[in-house]
Order: structure tokens, then C-alpha cells, then sequence
């Protein structure tokens, strides 16, 4: 099809008696991958399209992943995104290849392929924890920038003689 290999990235227990994962096997002939951490990272960031889940681990294969497309769950009935997590926290607003799709079908009536300015600026509550997040980080920038002057020593002198002449002047 139009997915190609179907990988299914999990423990033991998940890939072989989740609900999940026996549709994923019955459509699309999912297969599943036991590796570790490191080995399952490499192989969902390799791939041409990643499908991920919620969590940390989606997260940062979907920040570093080089797939053509990227496909996000998030949840617009909370502001977290997630029942269980601050998915707000991470939502990447800056990369065309994620589509969002909303888990609760609140976000755009008729559709769940949505980009990140469909979510980011639609009227959900999880578009309002996003916008709350970039107020938060407002009052973390620093507030007053100061330049300290470099003092650059004459030809033949020390920077402690360039300093005192500073000094002086």
C-alpha cells in the first residue's frame, strides 16, 4: 500500500495481544519490532512516514525525524493535549511534514488531517494551552541585554596595560 512496511515499535506485551496491534497486523500487515530503545528510535526516525503515539518518545522522533510525512495524535478537549502528559509543552509549530490529528474530532468538523496552524490557531482548548505556553516562555526571556566592551591590547602591551589605560581615560 501506500504506507509500505508497517513497523509496530513496542514492548512484547503490546505488540502481541494489544487491540492495536492486531489491527494494525489485519489491515495493514504491521510487523513488529522488539529492539531497544536506541534500535527502535533509529528505525521510527528513518522511516519515510512515521505514525506516532503520544509521548516523550514520539516527541523527539518526530523533532529529529527525517520521514516525508509525520503523523501526531493530540487531544483539543484539554489544554495538555493529553489526558496524561503536557502535549502542549511539545507541540512542534514549525515543520510542514506533521499532520495533527485530533483524537476527539472537536478541532475541524469532517477533518483530521490537520497542520499546525489548523491546531494551533483553531478554537479548542488545546490551541488555548499551546498559545498559554509562548505567554509562560515570555516571561522567562532576559530582561535587559548588556554588552560588555572588549578591551583589545595595544601591539607590544598585555591586556592588564590595556585594562589600566581604559581605566584612565
Amino acid at each position: 500500500g501506500r504506507l509500505g512496511r508497517v513497523w509496530l515499535l513496542s514492548d512484547h506485551r503490546l505488540c502481541n495481544g494489544s487491540d492495536i496491534s492486531v489491527h494494525l497486523k489485519e489491515r495493514w500487515g504491521a510487523r513488529c519490532n522488539m529492539g531497544t530503545v536506541a534500535q527502535d528510535h533509529f528505525l521510527a526516525r528513518s522511516a519515510p512516514t512515521f505514525i506516532g503515539s503520544f509521548g516523550t518518545f514520539t516527541w523527539t522522533v518526530a523533532f529529529l525525524a527525517s520521514s516525508r510525512e509525520i503523523h501526531l495524535p493530540f487531544d483539543s478537549s484539554t489544554p495538555q493535549g493529553s489526558s496524561w502528559a503536557h502535549w502542549d509543552g511539545l507541540f512542534i509549530d514549525d515543520d510542514e511534514r506533521i499532520l495533527y490529528h485530533d483524537m476527539h474530532g472537536e478541532a475541524q468538523p469532517g477533518t483530521n488531517f490537520l497542520n499546525w496552524r489548523q491546531v494551533k490557531y483553531g478554537p479548542t482548548a488545546y490551541a488555548k494551552g499551546i498559545k498559554s505556553r509562548e505567554q509562560l516562555a515570555a516571561n522567562c526571556l532576559p530582561r535587559k541585554v548588556s554588552v560588555v566592551p572588549r578591551v583589545t591590547p595595544a601591539p607590544g602591551t598585555s591586556s592588564k596595560s590595556a585594562r589600566s589605560r581604559k581605566k584612565a581615560a
